[in-house]
């Protein structure tokens, strides 16, 4: 036909679309003497095929990503730019670097913004730092790294078990610091918590290496202390660590 449109483009002319508004020129040899005449085509000429109007591309949702169940457990990372204090506090136990404090500095910036599944928060237990995973290295890391902070973080999901002593002791050997947020189980001996777990379903057993956090209200090593010595009754708060 003559037209210009681009075939590189996918487009095949059906003569149709060039009838639209194309000026035709007829043309003769001009030795021949015969005229130039110009033809002003503005529509449709009778009988010509209609090309059909190209259907709009299905448009292709992507799937949904799959929620996140923030109440754990569940091991995820966090990064940031270490420009000024990172603003934690870690409670250093026997096997376990825990969160006892968040404020202050780069972690707080960070948490403001973050989104819910990537903030760090108190209790959680830090397993690598930039890579490593010994806790003294992990230590040094914190304190001297000047560069970006990769942290892989545990978050356990706390359980609460209700306990009787009935006039035995709690029977336990527990780890802490003055100042920790918890306390860990070294040892379970004879008494109330041994004979819980006797009785208790899988789930509810508590296994030397778990974290009290509370008991009762009660959340400072001093007042957990001296509930399991002095109440006959009381609830307690768990963590359990990753596995080592």
């Amino acid at each position: 036909c003559g037209c210009n449109w681009p075939l590189s483009k996918g487009f095949q002319c059906d003569f149709t679309s060039c009838f639209r508004s194309a000026m035709f020129c007829c043309c003769a040899d001009d030795k021949q003497g015969a005229d130039v005449v110009s033809v002003d085509v503005t529509g449709y000429p009778e009988g010509a095929p209609v090309a059909p109007e190209p259907e709009e591309p299905k448009k292709v949702e992507p799937p949904l990503p799959a929620p996140v169940d923030l109440a754990g457990p569940r091991t995820f990372e966090t990064s940031l730019v270490k420009d000024g204090i990172l603003g934690i506090t870690l409670d250093v136990k026997a096997s376990r670097l825990s969160v006892m404090k968040i404020g202050g500095g780069c972690f707080e910036a960070h948490n403001a913004k973050a989104a819910p599944d990537n903030r760090l928060e108190k209790h959680d237990f830090i397993v690598s730092i930039n890579g490593k995973t010994s806790q003294e290295i992990m230590l040094a890391e914190v304190k001297w790294c000047k560069d970006t902070v990769t942290m892989k973080i545990f978050r356990p999901m706390p359980f609460v078990v209700k306990i009787a002593k009935r006039g035995k002791p709690f029977g336990t050997g527990l780890v802490f610091h003055k100042d920790s947020c918890s306390m860990e189980i070294k040892e379970i001996r004879d008494g109330a918590l041994k004979d819980h777990n006797a009785r208790a379903a899988p789930d509810q057993q508590v296994q030397v290496g778990d974290f009290i956090l509370k008991v009762n209200a009660f959340e400072t090593p001093e007042q957990m202390v001296e509930a399991l010595k002095t109440l006959s009754e009381f609830e307690l708060t768990f963590a359990r660590p990753p596995k080592a």
